[in-house]
């Protein structure tokens, strides 16, 4: 007899009687013959509340907005989870609706019939523990035929500040950093558990085909000894993450053992991880410092930020890194990632997009006492604020505290004694007697951890280091557990720590703790409320210790040694989210990977000195830092296609180089094609390789094939395709492709036999894909033998790897057409023998609309054509383009206007909104080298700092290759390129402010390597290449391919071109009514979005607006409620900002109900105040270091007027890196060395308002007699 499992059946197809089936897994109903709508759904899900916890219960109303709906199904399921499980459960299902089971049961509400309904709203109860970030899915029916599936609601996210969190939990991902020891023993899990009755425990490393299942009790020690090979080695990435599940919730010590060099942590459950560390360490002499890093998720991108104020340089994949860089690597689930280093790692940055569990350690030295130590670290989201340390007993040498921050300008307190931490990441160390015991204090979150030094005693231990629990985290009671030694059993002792009137109330095994062996109850040095401290000694297995009132909290620290080892960590603690808002306020710097602002998202404001996110403050926590993005055209995966041209003998080819100092492993494959292509190839260093593919795989016709490509590699490559002849071009992976695109072609009419061509490929099964073929153009697109056209949108259905070839049947210039998809795909675009110049195919790689940008520059490749053609498109309706002081308007998206230039002439565009913008090369005459080449203008907002490319080598020898660079003029000395510096020919480009140069030089087929030597410098690279046949290329070498949608001007670290662009309204505005109406004084910040074509501005604390109304007539006016034609302070102006109007304000006066000319009303822009020529920096403690005046240099630095005192070599300037940005006073220009800081982020001395910081006797403290003064 065949078994069949029954869930398995559940979950394909959920009957449900007399009415239409949907499946429970792609929530695809079962309706022969019809597919979904891709248009914008009618129906939304509402979601309350937006969080939950274990076991709480979540409101969720189904509401058609517009249309009512007939059948639905509803479930709640992990986000980016592939599984298609449901989470949680239903109860109570309304009228119309019922539960039914999918996975478990009363996991899915489905409808229980066909009748019209509006909305239904049902209760969904939580699991009994976080999985993570949850979104509702739903497939509605509006009829039988009619349909959308996997509607979705907003992100439902774990709370964290409620509900039972310590480190006690069910699910664990761990990992073991390396260990130096002659004899290095595997390494163990110890769990322990407060529960009676056996918990089941499953230890897994699936990449070592390693799972072990073990029980644990209170009454019952669980034990593991894993393989040794679990451990990490070296610097990189491997595939050793640990997976603990548990039935109920266990605590658990992991130790690193290794003969006379064992160290332990306490390990973290997976709901307590965060996704922001800092390092933190002690490090002796001749040890390698350790960072240890594993993934919870897939695709998790991890920043590692070295911090600016030591010497730390770490070597990773051949290169050198050092203050202010950042290392990064992209880990999958389980994944691990180690760094190695003779340096001290304390104050690395860690951030990551998903949550990561981290270490931090040091390997020991092999001899007779190695002396290794390990920490598993705590998000700085758990750090503590309040701190009582006992040293370790029995030991010679003092103890080490240590502890570092996460906010600028952090109070210590200690002994009495208060000092200032001025920056993030800074850290500080102090000494603990031997025998003693302190109490400290921060005014803002910190972390600290105790070392124990080396011992001139051996038999009492050595080194070990262990998190000091904070005060705010500790917990009424505790299982712990004590580990064997490598060579003979620890001597084991509990270090607790309670406050004084509550030292007879803790027991451990149910007896006393101040009637057992060891020291009597010792006072914690300054603590309030009075602390004391014990240390007693423990036997080996497993300990219970408690308060008898279980509202009391107390700490329990484990330490044991042995001959020549010694261990520490926690015995366990609370894990809070300290503060109320979840994170620590702190400075920006710009794409810090932080929740500066602490509003619970990350980096969500355009550093461009405006109040983006309407909160009323500026760039508090902002996106990428100039020069760098998040999406760019390296990666690790691509899936191309090869879409028609004229020359169909020509084999399609790939060219692979790599940013990457190491060997990358490429492969190259056709996953669903009837003949399967796979190659794979080793790329070395600085090399390129020409892979050449089979004919076949060109797409032909106009239906849906199997000829996908997908390229993967074990690290970042570019990757290059040349089609036809010479059509060559980069190609986008798919971490940065989009779902939503406007096609960009030329065809300016000619030959009957040119066709428009649009390729696209899906990234994922089940890719809807809609066509919307621009209006007023004629254009007709072929689709499997029928014709589209504006009036009918082409709509298919694509699974992952499938291409289609779209074509048009009459225009061949299928320029705005509009590809719209539910997931990723990659669009690109052709035509077959267009004519610009001469005839010859283009072919070009669409980038998404997220990527569209409003300033544009080019400058011509000289003498190697005789003009170009310029088309803007618009990606929005009511767009006005100008381009060289000529404007056009643009009523549509999809829309375009086309401009002539000839060759040397440079050419500047911008856009009210965003565009796309594509150049075509015009060559000199048939027959002479040159041809139509397309190439994609890359915004100014998206230019790099650096870049990697490859000068392709065609079938026909080309007669030269060129590139060209634009760059702010007197920044083009510092390029280098393959370690040269870049000479060239020059061309200023004129209305550009600041000054933009073009740099043309020539350059050699092959990989090259260009970067600017400054990090914040941006600048935009393109290629040209002509042959002697009629054949050309021209492409980007690269750009960033961030979502910019939101962005705005930024001055400081975007272009502007003056003849185009107008000046940034003011940012910050200083009221002053000082008559009528006195309640609208204060300060106002410039808000996100304009109101009827000009700024809008909103006060600081109180609930008033300015902005201007467009009536009959238009004026500026105050009120209480944005938009409203309801004031009291108005001006009949119609100036540009309200800064500028001249005529005399009006105030209401509530005593006669009358307008009144108020000449008390006065507006003054405080960002645009006069730059001071001259200053002088004095105080009682700075006016011996600091004498004279400091001049202005001509340059600008971090967006901010630069100083010099000639007379004492001292300069003051804005600093900025990833740990905080100041002014500052210091010997060189653009270090973080100094004597005076002040963190106020004013674009003008004159504006600066924060406190002075000097440094005294190596640390900084607040100096409030210190003024500036402008001269």
């Amino acid at each position: 007899m065949r078994l069949i499992q029954v869930s398995a059946l559940l979950s394909i197809v959920m009957p449900v009687t007399g009415v239409t089936d949907i499946s429970c897994g792609t929530m695809q109903p079962n309706s022969r013959g019809t597919t979904p709508r891709t248009s914008k759904s009618p129906y939304t899900l509402v979601i309350s509340p937006s969080t939950y916890t274990p076991n709480s219960q979540v409101t969720v109303t189904l509401r058609g907005q517009s249309a009512n709906f007939k059948g639905f199904l509803l479930q709640a399921r992990v986000v980016g989870d592939t599984s298609n499980q449901p989470i949680g459960t239903f109860t109570s299902p309304p009228l119309h609706a019922q539960l039914r089971r999918c996975q478990t049961a009363d996991d899915t509400l489905i409808h229980s019939d066909e009748t019209s309904k509006k909305e239904i709203t049902v209760t969904w109860n939580a699991p009994s523990k976080r999985v993570g970030d949850l979104e509702f899915v739903v497939t509605v029916l509006q009829s039988v035929n009619t349909y959308w599936i996997r509607v979705k609601s907003p992100v439902v996210t774990p709370d964290m500040t409620s509900g039972s969190m310590s480190t006690s939990g069910t699910d664990f991902i761990l990992m073991f950093i390396a260990i130096n020891s002659e004899e290095p023993g595997p390494p163990e899990l110890i769990f322990t558990t407060l529960e009676s009755s056996d918990v089941h425990v499953t230890v897994e490393v699936p990449s070592l085909s390693y799972k072990r299942s073990l029980t644990v009790s209170m009454s019952s020690l669980g034990f593991d000894s894993l393989r040794r090979d679990v451990r990490m080695s070296g610097t990189g990435k491997s595939n050793k993450g640990i997976l603990v599940t548990t039935s109920a919730e266990v605590s658990i010590y992991g130790i690193n053992k290794g003969l006379y060099a064992t160290d332990g942590f306490l390990a973290l459950p997976i709901d307590t991880l965060g996704k922001e560390y800092y390092a933190i360490s002690y490090t002796p002499d001749g040890h390698y410092c350790e960072l240890g890093i594993v993934a919870t998720k897939d695709d998790t991108i991890v920043h590692m930020i070295l911090p600016t104020h030591n010497n730390l340089r770490i070597t990773y994949k051949g290169n050198t890194y050092q203050q202010g860089d950042i290392i990064a690597v992209t880990l999958d689930k389980l994944e691990t990632f180690q760094l190695q280093t003779s340096s001290d790692l304390t104050g690395l940055h860690i951030v990551s997009n998903e949550i990561v569990a981290a270490y931090s350690g040091h390997t020991g030295i092999e001899d007779t006492s190695p002396g290794h130590s390990v920490v598993q670290l705590l998000p700085v989201s758990r750090w503590g604020k309040s701190f009582a340390v006992t040293s370790f007993p029995g030991r010679t040498n003092d103890d080490i505290i240590r502890l570092v921050t996460s906010a600028e300008n952090t109070t210590l307190t200690i002994d009495g004694i208060q000092m200032v931490l001025p920056f993030k990441g800074w850290h500080h160390n102090f000494t603990l007697p031997s025998g003693s015991s302190k109490y400290f204090t921060t005014d803002k979150p910190v972390l600290a951890i105790q070392h124990g030094q080396d011992q001139s005693n051996h038999a009492n231990g050595d080194i070990t280091t262990a998190i000091v629990p904070s005060i705010e985290q500790y917990q009424s009671e505790y299982t712990f557990a004590t580990p064997d030694a490598s060579d003979g059993n620890f001597v084991n002792e509990a270090l607790v720590l309670v406050r004084t009137t509550n030292q007879d109330t803790v027991y451990l095994d149910s007896a006393s703790v101040t009637s057992m062996n060891g020291d009597t109850w010792q006072p914690v040095g300054g603590s309030s409320p009075a602390m004391v401290a014990k240390r007693v000694r423990v036997t080996v297995g497993q300990h219970h210790i408690y308060m008898k009132d279980s509202t009391e909290t107390f700490g329990v620290v484990l330490f044991g040694y042995a001959n020549k080892e010694s261990y520490s960590f926690p015995g366990g603690m609370e894990m809070k989210i300290i503060n109320s808002a979840g994170c620590v306020p702190s400075p920006a710097f710009a794409g810090d990977g932080t929740d500066n602002d602490c509003d619970g998202s990350v980096d969500e404001e355009t550093c461009d000195n405006m109040d983006n996110d309407g909160d009323g403050l500026i760039d508090e926590d902002c996106n990428l830092p100039p020069g760098q993005c998040s999406l760019h055209y390296e990666g690790n995966e691509f899936i191309i296609m090869f879409i028609e041209t004229a020359t169909p003998t020509e084999d399609p080819k790939l060219f692979v180089s790599s940013p990457s100092t190491s060997e990358v492993v490429v492969t190259i494959e056709t996953p669903v094609f009837g003949k399967p292509f796979t190659k794979t190839i080793v790329l070395y260093p600085r090399r390129t390789h020409v892979i050449v593919l089979p004919k076949e795989l060109i797409v032909t016709g106009t239906t849906v094939e199997k000829k996908g490509i997908l390229v993967r590699s074990t690290d970042d490559i570019i990757l290059s395709m040349q089609q036809g002849l010479c059509g060559t071009f980069n190609v986008i992976p798919v971490t940065a492709l989009g779902d939503n695109y406007l096609v960009m072609s030329w065809w300016p009419g000619g030959a009957a036999t040119s066709r428009g061509l649009i390729g696209i490929i899906a990234a994922e099964d089940n890719t809807y894909v809609r066509a919307i073929i621009p209006l007023d153009v004629g254009v007709i697109l072929t689709y499997n033998g029928i014709d589209y056209n504006e009036t009918q949108p082409l709509e298919l259905v694509l699974n992952k790897f499938e291409t289609v070839q779209l074509q048009s049947a009459n225009v061949a210039d299928v320029t705005g057409t509009k590809i719209e998809a539910n997931n990723k795909v990659a669009v690109f675009s052709g035509v077959v023998s267009t004519t610009v110049g001469n005839s010859d195919d283009i072919v070009q790689e669409m980038t998404p609309i997220h990527a569209a940008g409003t300033t544009f520059v080019h400058v011509g490749f000289h003498e190697e054509v005789t003009g170009y053609r310029f088309r803007v498109m618009s990606v929005h309706s009511n767009t006005t383009v100008t381009i060289s002081g000529n404007e056009t308007y643009l009523s549509h998206a999809g829309q375009y206007t086309d401009h002539s230039m000839s060759s040397a002439e440079p050419v500047g565009i911008s856009a009210d909104k965003p565009v796309i913008v594509a150049e075509f090369s015009e060559s000199k005459a048939s027959g002479t080298p040159g041809g139509p080449p397309m190439v994609l203008i890359p915004p100014t907002q998206q230019y790099r700092n650096e870049y990697t490319f490859t000068v392709p080598m065609p079938s026909t020898v080309y007669n030269s290759s060129y590139l060209m660079l634009i760059i702010e003029g007197g920044q083009e000395d510092q390029i280098f390129m393959d370690g040269n510096q870049v000479q060239g020919q020059r061309v200023d480009i004129v209305d550009t402010s600041p000054q933009l140069v073009g740099v043309t030089t020539t350059v050699s087929a092959g990989r090259h390597h260009i970067y600017h030597q400054f990090h914040d410098v941006k600048f935009g690279l393109y290629l040209y290449g002509t042959a002697r046949e009629v054949c050309a290329f021209s492409f980007v070498a690269g750009m960033c391919l961030d979502d910019i949608r939101q962005t705005k001007v930024r001055n400081t670290t975007d272009f502007k071109y003056v003849s185009f662009t107008v000046d940034v309204p003011c940012t910050k505005l200083t009221v002053k009514s000082t008559t009528l109406q006195q309640s609208f004084s204060g300060q106002y910040i410039r808000m996100k979005e304009p109101l009827n074509g000009r700024p809008a501005y909103k006060h600081t604390t109180l609930g008033r607006f300015l902005y201007l109304i467009d009536a009959q007539t238009k004026f500026w006016l105050f009120g209480t409620e944005l938009g409203k034609n309801r004031g009291l302070i108005l001006a009949h102006s119609e100036a540009q900002e309200p800064a500028e109007v001249k005529v005399t304000w009006r105030s209401y006066d509530t005593s006669d109900m009358t307008w009144k000319d108020d000449d008390s009303v006065s507006l003054q822009c405080d960002d645009k105040a006069t730059t001071c020529e001259k200053l002088t920096i004095g105080g009682d403690m700075v006016s011996n270091s600091i004498p004279g005046e400091f001049v202005l240099r001509s340059n600008v630095l971090n967006g901010r007027p630069a100083y010099e005192n000639t007379a004492r070599g001292l300069y003051f300037y804005y600093f900025v890196d990833s740990n905080g940005q100041f002014w500052i006073v210091g010997t060189k220009l653009g270090a973080a060395v100094g004597l005076v800081v002040n963190t106020d982020r004013a674009t003008n001395p004159r504006l600066i308002t924060g406190r002075w910081l000097t440094l005294q006797g190596g640390h900084w403290v607040v100096d409030r007699d210190v003024q500036l003064q402008c001269m």
